[in-house]
């Protein structure tokens, strides 16, 4: 997995202006996305970022040009705004 994850691209990354610090990730998944192969690379990222503790949201798109097709939905709960 580690190996993975050095290699691995993300789409966007939010960082704060000020300090530099990322804070969040986000991935465009397209229809590639429901393929076996991709499925078991978009586990590995989700675990990765669950493991280092930074929100990652993935955005549903429906075509090559980027249309989204929902909201953002964070891969672990822990950073959808729910209080304990």
């Amino acid at each position: 997995m580690w190996s993975y994850g050095k290699n691995c691209r993300i789409d966007a990354l939010l960082v704060l202006p000020d300090e530099g610090r990322p804070v969040a990730a986000f991935e465009l998944d397209s229809g590639y996305h429901d393929q076996p192969k991709a499925r078991l690379r978009d586990e590995m990222k989700d675990a990765i970022f669950r493991l280092v503790g930074m929100p990652f949201f993935r955005l549903r798109i429906q075509s090559p040009h980027l249309s989204p097709t929902g909201t953002l939905k964070p891969v672990d709960d822990r950073h959808n705004g729910a209080t304990a």
